[in-house]
This record gives structure tokens, C-alpha cells and sequence, in this order.
């Protein structure tokens, strides 16, 4: 089966698909490990790299998205269940994959301190970035939830939220 670990940007997605696999299980971080994820240019519908960092004017001509077709290849050739860590605008598109949807919650004042301090990922230490992840953190929380995903609290220990993953499934 497939599952799914998702939220925004700084609620630590990668650091769990890490911890999964620690825990013996297949996790997968798809922004990193994987050519699902990608920014497409809206005007275009063309794949972009995304500038470090991002101007100001970037994000609203671009959105992260997940290619279907390479979705369902990448599900095609697993035979393990399966945890991807990732999110994208389109996701909920994609949620009919997965058996469940959790998704990570967290507070504005934990998801600055997260992406100001963080060392793995630039995005969200330049003021513009971190102003546009917190204006998007309760929508994208809450149209998650809207689609059925289950809440998950992202302030907890990464191995507590594994295995709190991994119970219910």
C-alpha cells in the first residue's frame, strides 16, 4: 500500500522519511529522491529550476507540482508499502494512490523557527519566502484535511510521529 506524508515546507517531511527508513520501512523523500515533484512554469507548462533564492516575483508565475505519469510509473515498479514524503500543489489529485493521507500540522510561530534555523533547504530564511509559507499554512492545513488527510502534529519527536504513522497503518 501507499501512504502518504505531507504539509508544507519546514514541517519535516524529509527528516521523517529518514526516520521511517531507519525504522526498517520504505519512505521516500519525493522532492529529493525522485523526479515526481518539480516547478512548472503556468505560462508555459514547462519544468523550471527553482532560483536560490527565489525573487520576489517568481512564485506567482510558477507552482510545485507532481507529473501523474511519473507518479504512477514510480508506483507501478514498488511492491513494498511505500511512505512518500512530499507535497505539491496538486496533490489532492493524487490522494485516490494512497491508502492514507497524513498530514503534518504545525503553528506559525514552531514553522518560523523551523525554516529560519533549518540547514537542509535554503527556502524560508529570505523574508519574502518565510511571509508567503505562513500566509499558506492554515490553507494548505486545512484544504488537506478538507480532502481527507489525517492530522498528524508536526511538534513531536520525529520517531513519535513515525511510529504514530506506522501504527495506524
Amino acid at each position: 500500500m501507499n501512504f502518504l506524508i505531507t504539509g508544507i515546507s519546514g514541517t519535516g517531511k524529509s527528516t521523517l522519511a529518514r526516520t521511517i527508513s531507519e525504522l526498517g520501512y520504505h519512505a521516500v523523500d519525493v522532492d529529493a529522491e525522485t523526479d515526481i515533484a518539480g516547478s512548472v512554469n503556468i505560462h508555459t507548462g514547462l519544468r523550471e529550476v527553482v532560483p536560490d533564492p527565489r525573487p520576489i516575483d517568481w512564485r506567482p508565475g510558477h507552482q510545485w507540482l507532481w507529473d501523474g505519469d511519473k507518479l504512477k510509473s514510480y508506483f507501478e515498479h514498488q511492491h513494498d508499502d511505500i511512505f512518500l514524503c512530499g507535497n505539491a500543489e496538486n496533490q489532492t489529485d493524487f490522494y485516490r494512490f494512497f491508502a492514507k493521507v497524513f498530514v503534518l500540522t504545525i503553528d506559525n510561530e514552531a514553522l518560523t523557527q523551523r525554516l529560519t534555523t533549518r540547514t537542509n533547504n535554503s527556502y524560508g530564511k529570505h523574508p519574502h519566502e518565510l511571509a508567503s509559507a505562513l500566509e499558506y499554512n492554515q490553507q494548505f492545513t486545512k484544504d488537506a484535511l478538507d480532502a481527507g488527510a489525517l492530522p498528524i502534529d508536526a511538534a513531536l519527536a520525529s520517531e513519535a510521529i513515525a511510529r504514530q504513522i506506522i501504527a495506524s497503518c
